[in-house]
């Protein structure tokens, strides 16, 4: 969403957006937004200061819209740098993506753990280090932002809720349905299990709300 500035924004200039967003589609929304913002603050600005100098407002939109950059050839300036950027930093999201993803690792070695009914301390243990040192290399990793990074962080915090909570739920619900019972140790795993996803989910949301403060 391009922000919203006190003064109204002529038709003409957000018909304008409208159409550069469309041509950007293809990259990240939050680096698109980004561009859009810029674009819109420096149009208005042409716009302002057209007016300023006693040019009627109404031909200061039009001189200003008619004066910038061809959208097609803009949208082809900010992909371009946007691949060349993409380039420069492919290794380094692999990387990125390669601790975000060793959490599951160790959720998956804990969902064990609920469903064989009893706790294993090197599987426990394997598990909780494939949680606990990714997350705190990504938290303490002055990386790089980017409008994909931030991308990545946005959908992981989808995926621990809708993928990470469901798994344990599963292997406790399927060992209840087993044994025809409660099993203690089940239970407690279980409810560890709940409160480190929900500890992760809260961490990643704050990484990402932190980085994309000093992104924007």
């Amino acid at each position: 969403m391009i922000a919203s500035f006190n003064q109204e924004i002529p038709f003409e200039i957000k018909d304008f957006m409208s159409k550069l967003s469309l041509e950007l589609n293809d990259i990240p929304k939050i680096e698109r937004d980004q561009h859009l913002l810029e674009i819109q603050s420096h149009l208005i600005a042409i716009m302002n200061e057209k007016i300023n100098e006693g040019i009627k407002k109404n031909q200061a939109i039009k001189e200003t819209i008619n004066e910038f950059v061809n959208i097609k050839d803009l949208a082809e300036q900010i992909k371009n740098t946007y691949k060349e950027k993409e380039k420069e930093t492919y290794g380094q999201d692999i990387l990125f993506k390669f601790f975000l993803g060793l959490p599951y690792i160790g959720l998956g070695q804990l969902a064990l753990s609920i469903y064989n009914g009893e706790i294993f301390p090197p599987t426990s243990i394997s598990g909780l280090t494939f949680i606990i040192i990714p997350t705190i290399t990504l938290f303490f990793w002055n990386f790089n932002v980017s409008g994909k990074r931030l991308d990545f962080l946005k959908t992981n915090g989808l995926y621990l809720i809708t993928i990470g909570m469901p798994v344990g739920a599963f292997a406790f619900i399927y060992k209840s349905i087993q044994i025809e019972s409660l099993n203690f140790t089940s239970l407690i795993t279980f409810a560890i299990y709940i409160l480190i996803v929900l500890v992760l989910y809260l961490l990643n949301k704050t990484l990402f709300n932190h980085k994309k403060n000093s992104y924007f």
